[in-house]
């Protein structure tokens, strides 16, 4: 199968201005979701910010995740053998641990340590931010005058990927299917993806469903998709954004654009032909 091959040279200018899509994880707000680190820049700069209305502490560190075929993670922590291409050990991080007020944001600052003779390819490692337990019982969403309280400790991770390089990334939409719930409920709309090359892609996807003798409407979408270049596969699912969605023959259009860094690139768009009876009911 031949994929579209994107090449070229990416110098980033940054002027103050939020280039990257921003996150709410819980009452942690963190921008951008990635952190995209060339030879040529060597500096980053991630804001958080705690949207809750009590004093928030976190606590950073690395993590190390392969991602998964099917989607997801699988932690490495403890497995230095098994880890794909880690950046951890050429990137400086501060501070490391932060204390928001309700409504307070703060910078982190990352400072790439380039290792002489690295190869053409990608490193990568994720930033986790792991929620220190408040002795406050507001915090904890229990009254005084309980006698029982119970500490979630909650952890967030954003990948700090390091691309040594031309850009080099190639990926085709495999197939794509739908199924929708049979009690109404929206369903779900299930693409599959094919990645060659040195480095991975980040981008949003979208599906739009034009019924036989109608109008094409946007019918699932997911944000801030990352394909690893660890990966030869992706299977993705969307979430439907309308639950009113009748089963008829049509077209189904899928497309995955960059964003952020790759913000000009569509990585690739694809009609399939569906009918009825190829919509699955479960």
């Amino acid at each position: 199968m031949s994929l579209p091959i994107f090449t070229f040279f990416r110098v980033a200018v940054f002027s103050g201005v939020l280039l990257f899509s921003s996150h709410a994880f819980s009452n942690l707000l963190i921008h951008p979701t990635r952190v995209n680190l060339t030879p040529d820049l060597r500096t980053f700069v991630i804001t958080v910010g705690n949207t809750a209305n009590v004093t928030a502490t976190y606590e950073l560190s690395w993590a190390e995740k392969r991602a998964l075929p099917q989607g997801g993670y699988e932690s490495l922590d403890g497995k230095e053998n098994e880890a794909v291409n880690s950046v951890s050990e050429m990137v400086r991080f501060s501070p490391r641990r932060v204390t928001l007020k309700p409504g307070e944001r703060q910078s982190i600052k990352l400072l790439l340590r380039r290792a002489r003779g690295l190869s053409d390819g990608e490193f990568r490692s994720h930033l986790r931010f792991k929620a220190v337990p408040n002795n406050s019982e507001a915090f904890n969403g229990v009254s005084q005058s309980t006698s029982m309280k119970v500490n979630v400790v909650l952890n967030f991770a954003i990948p700090v990927a390091l691309q040594v390089g031309d850009y080099d990334a190639a990926i085709a939409i495999d197939s794509a299917s739908i199924a929708i719930n049979k009690d109404g409920g929206a369903g779900v709309v299930t693409t599959r993806f094919a990645r060659e090359g040195l480095h991975s892609t980040w981008g949003d996807i979208e599906a739009y469903w034009k019924p036989n003798g109608g109008k094409e409407v946007l019918l699932a979408k997911s944000g801030g998709v990352n394909v690893w270049a660890e990966l030869d596969t992706l299977t993705q699912d969307l979430t439907m954004v309308n639950g009113n969605f009748t089963p008829n023959d049509g077209e189904l259009r899928v497309v995955y654009k960059g964003i952020g860094a790759y913000s000009d690139i569509v990585y690739d768009e694809k009609t399939f032909t569906i009918s009825k009876q190829d919509i699955q009911v479960r």
